[in-house]
């Protein structure tokens, strides 16, 4: 028979108590979800006051660190376009803001994974694994979207008005055996499927730290090899993408963008201002 407890701020609705292990496994990787959503959050809006602070948004997008330039058109397909960067910054302000709000909320509950009959089998989401029941709405328009010859990567939700009541089911066995690294990336990426109804539209990214992804296979002379399922989607495909959206959170770069920002602004004044920033780009080690 299920029961529901509370653990920490939470429910949990479970066949017996989670045990101490589980427990301790669940509370850090939802506060570590938390964290790590709110330090996004952060990171996103410190990167859109820089485009307030630069005339425009070819400024503003080298006015911010590399690694960061690369985490958004990593996982977002965003390519060298500044217009397409920053459009994708502020849908990702919104959302934080939102999947903040609701893993902060009564509304973040988890429940056992096998308590119903009528439940996915096999290898599902990430370890330890666990998924979002859609809601009816979704389903409608991902058929929908596959009838008219779509592939049903993309939904046109309104997430003013969007509430999915579904629980976020977890293989509660498989927590105490999973590194705390999985089990936070699930409660991430679950959290977005109930938050944000994003879509499993890829499988897992093939970087973590997308920075460093590159410069490994720039370092060699070729570009990073990317699966075709990434390359293939639309900016707005991978903006509603759970796994995209995890690791942005996940893996966000923690350069301080206001100080890197202060620095280019030094450097532009010193050598002459913006119409410059060739010749400081110029500069190497040999030079100085």
């Amino acid at each position: 028979m299920a029961q529901t407890f509370q653990i920490a701020d939470f429910l949990v609705t479970a066949a017996d108590p989670l045990t101490i292990q589980e427990q301790d496994v669940l509370v850090y990787s939802v506060s570590k979800a938390r964290a790590f959503v709110d330090q996004a959050l952060l990171q996103t809006i410190q990167a859109l006051q820089v485009e307030t602070q630069c005339v425009n948004r070819e400024e503003a997008a080298s006015h911010l660190p590399t690694d960061l330039l690369i985490h958004v058109e990593a996982n977002f397909r965003t390519g060298k376009s500044s217009n397409q960067l920053f459009a994708v910054l502020h849908r990702m302000q919104g959302l934080l803001l939102k999947l903040s709000a609701g893993m902060h909320s009564g509304d973040l509950h988890f429940k056992e994974y096998g308590l119903e009959y009528f439940e996915p089998k096999g290898s599902f989401g990430a370890p330890p694994n666990g998924y979002v029941s859609k809601t009816i709405s979704e389903k409608v328009q991902i058929v929908t979207s596959v009838l008219k010859g779509g592939e049903g990567k993309c939904l046109n939700v309104n997430l003013k008005d969007y509430k999915n009541d579904s629980k976020i089911f977890l293989d509660f066995g498989k927590l105490a055996i999973h590194n705390f690294e999985g089990a936070t990336d699930t409660v991430i990426h679950e959290c977005t499927h109930k938050f944000l109804a994003s879509l499993d539209n890829t499988l897992d990214c093939p970087w973590k730290r997308a920075g460093e992804y590159y410069r490994e296979w720039r370092a060699l002379k070729a570009e990073p090899p990317i699966p075709e399922a990434w390359s293939s989607l639309s900016t707005e495909e991978a903006v509603q993408n759970a796994y995209g959206l995890t690791n942005y959170i996940h893996y966000m770069p923690t350069d301080d963008i206001a100080l890197y920002h202060q620095g280019m602004m030094t450097a532009e004044r010193s050598i002459g201002g913006r119409s410059n920033r060739t010749v400081f780009n110029s500069i190497t080690n040999e030079d100085l």
